[in-house]
């Protein structure tokens, strides 16, 4: 063909001279397109499809470079006619010629497998399902490689999956490996692990097991490599079958092992993400069981407190006409330990489940019920300021329907109820605590006064029996040092290790005794002073703390302290805390603060910035109470935190009947997904503590392990401890 074209362009003239030049040029061009065209058919036919962006790609490559090579052919043999010494000033440009195009290609392909792997994150990350986006992978990698199988195998919990693309079919064959497939595919596994990659031609010097694979896959040429990140997920693998036009190079080994890891990371995100869908899925059991008592379905007390609290806000502000007052109702039963004590916990049980029912029975629609714990139970009633009667027929009606007969398991059983009334209004600075707290004083004046009656604390309950305290008297303790600070021993639940202490504020008072956090803590809330005690339990924890790891052969213990939400809205925080560090010399690695679900959410740009100049001190940070607020999975990657802390109602359920630790277990689960820590609170039974540990939670506090200490005691437990089981990284 090329002496043809020749001789046409040509003809008599001198082949030596011009035309001669033109004659050559055009023969060596038509028998290179020739060429490349014959070369796209082969591809086509052995692919078993047609890439027509391939033929372009080709001619755009060849034509330039064989007419160049062409012209310098003509130039040297000019030179060797005349001057055949001349010869040796065409070897520079001709060397160069080589090494551009070498270079032109390789800048080429760069480009190209720059674009590919863009392409696979592209697609990787595309909101398409599994299915489609990896289908759609493995063509485009099939494609890049010039292979003819492309196949991606995933490792799951349970069966191992394959997803192979197949050339001669054009499609995605997904199938689920056989146990002789499955024995091939791990002793491939031992050849691909640690980043190395397979590359076996034909089968030779191939490990066994690529040369089975190879077979069985009908395969003369394979490269396989690993999908690694924080776990093995998978091997990549492409290949040629019999008769295949090209080879892998050294270049294709190369980007196989750097897809290999782009896709890795996907995988380790995407396991990330389905774990995060899975507790996702039990938000809402989660935020039921933490806002519910699980025996009577009722409100528990967290959610009757949110309620009541929520109610006296709009109170505050005017509200309705009709909800401008609000009535707790406490209720107490009258002769239930009896009951547990002749019949059973069970009967006890389903008993309480009869009232709850009864209870509902009696109020409104609006109106709230709940169950504070063991026998006591709450209704709050909204009404206008002037419709005190019907709080009293609501609990004259509660009272009659309670004392009613309950046959249960054959027996016969009554019970009575003493219920307390305490009443706010738009008028009122009640707090939620003070409402409560006048509710139960009521309560025991009608239990006092025998019991299945109802009483109203603004006639019944004497000065004598209100709370006394103002925080003019928190003031005054905070100043001659009547607040003090206890600490909760914190346990590696699995090897009994002292890890640290949460710090707990007490006040002592010279005539009254302990006062109940619940009493001074609330008012230091209301009164203003919540700041200044917050500063005194930090400051005070962090001396603390320092003492106790000054002592000889004390282990790495950290201290935990509660920040309250006036301290993180507050811009002083910071200094608060580096100045209580700076007084005592204790490393910020040593002190964790924890905050509540709630408190982030009223201002979370804030607590954003607060929590990230926190961290960047290396102090540690914890949620309090996990599950029992929002539980909102956002702030967990929104928030720097390393903790979090399983609430003790959570602890309380473990034990107590069928799927009694799901809201235990799916926080234990995320914490681990999100690479954090678990300590559960409220621990007081071996029953739990096992459970918790079979649970994965690594750390705990309770009354199992020690009751709140004073700072001499826990002082002593530090310097008597025994040496860690285990070199464990505790602050980090």
């Amino acid at each position: 063909l090329a002496t043809i074209v020749f001789a046409l362009v040509v003809g008599d003239a001198d082949p030596t001279g011009p035309r001669g030049w033109a004659g050559a040029l055009l023969a060596v061009l038509v028998i290179n397109v020739v060429s490349d065209l014959l070369i796209f058919v082969a591809i086509s036919i052995s692919e078993h499809h047609v890439r027509w962006r391939l033929l372009p790609d080709m001619l755009t490559m060849s034509v330039p470079f064989c007419l160049g090579t062409a012209a310098i052919a003509l130039v040297a043999v000019r030179a060797l006619w005349r001057d055949p010494v001349s010869m040796l000033l065409l070897v520079p440009p001709v060397a160069l010629v080589l090494l551009g195009y070498r270079a032109l290609s390789a800048a080429r392909r760069d480009r190209s497998n720059m674009a590919f792997l863009h392409q696979v994150s592209t697609l990787l990350h595309s909101p398409a399902g599994l299915e489609p986006v990896l289908e759609e992978f493995l063509a485009t990698s099939r494609t890049t490689f010039r292979a003819d199988v492309a196949e991606l195998t995933l490792l799951g919990a349970g069966e191992v999956t394959t997803a192979r693309w197949v050339g001669a079919e054009e499609r995605v064959v997904w199938e689920v490996l056989s146990g002789p497939e499955r024995a091939t595919l791990e002793e491939l596994l031992g050849h691909v692990g640690d980043g190395r990659l397979l590359r076996a031609t034909a089968g030779r010097g191939a490990p066994l097991a690529a040369a089975d694979l190879a077979r069985a896959r009908g395969l003369t040429d394979l490269m396989a490599v690993a999908l690694e990140g924080d776990r093995l997920h998978g091997v990549l693998l492409v290949g040629h079958t019999e008769g295949a036009v090209t080879r892998f190079d050294d270049p294709d080994a190369t980007l196989l092992r750097t897809l290999a890891t782009q896709v890795g990371r996907v995988l380790d995100n995407g396991h990330l993400e389905q774990s995060l869908v899975q507790v996702t899925e039990l938000k809402e059991q989660l935020a039921h069981r933490a806002n519910h008592d699980q025996l009577t379905g009722l409100a528990n007390r967290g959610r009757f407190l949110d309620l009541v609290r929520e109610a006296l806000s709009d109170c505050c502000r005017g509200g309705a006409p009709e909800c401008r007052a609000i009535s707790v109702l406490y209720l107490d039963l009258d002769g239930f330990k009896a009951v547990n004590d002749t019949f059973g916990h069970d009967t006890g049980d389903a008993l309480l489940g009869v009232i709850a029912a009864r209870l509902r029975a009696c109020v409104r629609v609006g109106d709230v019920v709940a169950r504070l714990g063991g026998d006591e139970f709450a209704v709050m009633i909204l009404h206008a300021q002037e419709a005190h009667d019907l709080v009293v027929s609501t609990a004259d009606r509660i009272r009659a329907l309670v004392c009613e007969p309950v046959q249960l398991q054959g027996h016969v059983m009554t019970v009575g109820t003493s219920i307390g009334i305490a009443t706010t209004g738009v008028t009122s600075s009640l707090t939620v605590d003070e409402l409560i707290s006048r509710a139960d004083a009521a309560m025991y004046v009608a239990k006092r006064a025998g019991g299945s009656r109802h009483v109203d604390y603004a006639d019944a309950v004497p000065e004598s029996d209100r709370a006394p305290y103002t925080g003019n008297d928190l003031l005054a303790a905070l100043e001659q040092g009547q607040v003090f600070v206890q600490y909760q021993p914190i346990i590696d639940l699995g090897t009994g290790d002292l890890l640290g202490a949460e710090a707990l504020a007490r006040w002592q008072h010279p005539v009254d005794g302990l006062v109940p956090p619940d009493v001074f803590v609330p008012l230091a809330e209301t009164t203003g002073h919540n700041a200044r005690l917050a500063r005194h339990v930090l400051r005070q924890a962090c001396q603390d703390a320092r003492t106790w790891l000054e002592l000889p052969g004390a282990p790495e213990l950290f201290v935990t302290v509660n920040l309250s939400a006036t301290q993180l809205a507050d811009q002083g925080l910071l200094d608060d805390v580096l100045a209580a560090l700076l007084e005592s010399g204790l490393d910020a690695r040593h002190l964790m603060l924890e905050i509540t679900e709630s408190m982030l959410m009223r201002d979370p740009r804030t607590a954003v910035v607060t929590l990230a100049a926190l961290k960047d001190l290396g102090i540690r940070l914890a949620i309090d109470d996990f599950g029992t607020g929002y539980s909102s999975l956002a702030y967990l990657r929104q928030f720097s935190v390393d903790i979090l802390k399983i609430a003790r109602e959570f602890t309380a359920e473990l034990g107590t009947g069928p799927d009694d630790d799901a809201v235990t277990r799916a926080i234990i689960q995320l914490s681990g997904t999100l690479g954090l820590r678990t300590i559960a609170e409220g621990i007081e039974t071996s029953e739990q503590h096992a459970r918790l540990t079979e649970l994965g939670c690594e750390w705990g506090q309770g009354f199992l392990f020690a009751r709140p200490l004073p700072h001499e005691e826990m002082r002593d437990l530090v310097l008597f401890s025994p040496p860690r089981t285990t070199p464990r990284q505790h602050a980090h």
